[in-house]
């Protein structure tokens, strides 16, 4: 990327990073002005600057707590209803399957809006963070202080793509069994859970060597599994931490014991072990195809580069609509301008397809499918490809972006 959006980043004033609107959180603020120091990549020379993109989109900014409610409720009782329904079919019957792929589909995107928890500020959305935990995060094990922290700092221009982010690892210069290895953990993940929630965290109180490796080598959503993360010492973080982690040790030792004593049936271990590996297939898919390139040397890449090594998949279509919820399609877009809503990301990437140059490297960003996302990271593997520079050195960078 080149030295426009350099000098557009590092000359925007911060009451410009955001929308005047007091919907964007200081956290957000903080992202921005923590990806300021771009270097060469998107936009060119002589393209719209980064202020006169974010111009194009600066009414889109605003939430709607009405959607967020609808969606979010909607997908979790289909989910939860259809979770019921298979605890009550006949074991590994044709029928309890299709109500496992019901749920999963549901529940997955249910627990794809911990990502817009990590971006909303508190009072955007009065209560979300609550019900989301209440209805999902908990019941799934999956409460949402196992993504925030980590979320943040792959937003952090010193941290994406090193070994300091979690949701990062160097597929593209990896052998490919580091992909299949990486969906093969999802069949571990679950039982792995439990096992953290209903046992370890209430050891872990007696004992601080297993405290500091229950909260940092095994409290977090991400990638890497040999990630260790930072942990909040003070604040509403540890606050939120503290309680989220107790309701759900309470929540997992007492389903636990209500198996083993017979209150419930072994069908509710079963379908939820089923939906949760869906779920995690169903975002290592998303992850691998339709968020980046992951051509990062592992060192720190600049604003610009990140852009230019994530992706969008503004394409409809069923398969890529179900893997990518949520505005998760727009994955280049949400690191471009991460306080858009979900909900707007659809139209802000619309608005720049219509009005920036047809030779924008913007457009650089777009895959036509996950599939094709995911195959071109494959190959990548596959190829044997040393990435010795960031993603802009490389001459296929665009031609990649739309391999079918």
């Amino acid at each position: 990327m080149s030295d426009s959006l350099r000098q557009s980043e590092v000359n925007l004033p911060a009451s410009e990073s955001v929308v005047a609107d007091g919907n964007v959180s200081s956290e957000l603020m903080q992202q921005t002005a923590d990806t300021r120091d771009a270097s060469a990549g998107i936009p060119r020379a002589g393209e719209p600057s980064v202020k006169e993109m974010r111009d194009i989109v600066a009414n889109l900014y605003t939430p709607k707590p009405w959607l967020y409610w609808l969606d979010f409720l909607t997908s979790a009782v289909i989910g939860w209803i259809a979770f019921a329904l298979a605890v009550g079919s006949e074991t590994l019957s044709q029928l309890q399957l299709l109500y496992i792929l019901i749920a999963g589909l549901a529940l997955y995107r249910s627990v794809c809006f911990t990502h817009e928890l990590a971006h909303l500020q508190k009072a955007a959305v009065p209560g979300f963070r609550i019900a989301w935990n209440a209805l999902c995060g908990i019941p799934l094990l999956v409460p949402d202080f196992l993504y925030h922290g980590i979320h943040k700092a792959h937003h952090n221009k010193n941290r994406y793509g090193t070994k300091e982010d979690g949701e990062y690892l160097p597929f593209a210069s990896q052998a490919p069994w580091h992909i299949a290895a990486h969906f093969l953990l999802n069949f571990t993940l679950p039982p792995l859970s439990a096992l953290r929630f209903s046992l370890l965290a209430p050891l872990s109180l007696l004992s601080r060597p297993l405290r500091s490796f229950v909260t940092t080598r095994a409290s977090a959503m991400a990638l890497k599994m040999d990630f260790t993360r930072d942990v909040p010492s003070r604040g509403t973080e540890r606050k939120r931490w503290v309680i989220e982690e107790t309701l759900a040790s309470f929540y997992a030792a007492g389903v636990v014991l209500a198996l083993v004593f017979g209150f419930l049936p072994l069908d509710v271990a079963l379908v939820w072990y089923m939906v949760l590996v869906f779920v995690g297939t169903m975002n290592s898919l998303r992850a691998v195809g339709g968020t980046h390139r992951y051509r990062s040397d592992e060192t720190a890449m600049g604003f610009s580069q990140q852009i230019e090594d994530s992706v969008n998949v503004p394409f409809g279509g069923l398969i890529n609509l179900l893997l990518c919820p949520v505005g998760l399609r727009f994955h280049a877009l949400h690191h471009l301008f991460p306080g858009l809503p979900y909900h707007a990301l659809g139209t802000a990437h619309a608005r720049l397809m219509t009005q920036l140059p047809t030779d924008a490297s913007y457009r650089g960003t777009v895959v036509r499918s996950v599939w094709a996302g995911f195959a071109q990271v494959w190959r990548d593997a596959a190829a044997g490809r040393n990435h010795d520079a960031h993603p802009g050195a490389h001459p296929d960078a665009a031609q990649s972006s739309t391999t079918p």
